[in-house]
C-alpha cells in the first residue's frame, strides 16, 4: 500500500496480507526485509499515536473547527534508535508548543523497546 506522509512525501507500507503475498511471491527473502518492514510498521504505529495525543491535547480533531487558539503546527522530525536500527519518525507539533508527547518525549534519545515503552535521556 502507497501513503502520503503528512509532508506529501510517499512512502510505502503493506498490510498483513499484502506481506503474506510478498513471502509467497519470494520477494520478501530475508530477515533485512522483514526487519526493514517492521520499521516501517513502527514508524507507522508511533506517528499514528503522536497524533492522537495532539488531538487529546488540543481537545478537537484535525481539519475540525475550534474556537481554541491552539492548533497543529508541522511537525519535528527525529530518530528512533531501537534494536532494528534506526528509522526517522515525524512528531507533530502545537503552535504555542505547550504540547509534550507521552510516547516519544521532546529533546531525548531514545531507544524503542518491543513490547515495553520509549526512554530517553533529557
Amino acid at each position: 500500500m502507497e501513503l502520503v506522509n503528512e509532508k506529501g512525501n510517499r512512502e510505502v507500507w503493506i498490510g498483513g496480507e499484502e506481506l503474506k503475498r510478498q513471502i509467497a511471491l519470494g520477494e520478501i527473502t530475508s530477515l533485512d526485509d522483514i526487519t526493514a518492514e517492521f520499521k516501517n510498521i513502527l514508524k507507522e504505529v508511533i506517528q499514528t499515536a503522536t497524533q492522537e495525543e495532539l488531538t487529546s491535547h488540543l481537545g478537537y480533531d484535525r481539519h475540525q473547527e475550534s474556537n481554541n487558539s491552539n492548533a497543529r503546527n508541522r511537525y519535528n522530525e527525529k530518530t528512533i534508535n531501537s534494536k532494528y536500527g534506526q528509522f526517522d519518525v515525524s512528531i507533530p507539533r502545537d503552535r504555542d508548543s505547550s504540547f509534550e508527547p507521552q510516547l516519544v518525549k521532546k529533546r531525548g534519545i531514545y531507544i524503542l523497546q518491543l513490547l515495553g515503552r520509549v526512554t530517553g535521556k533529557s
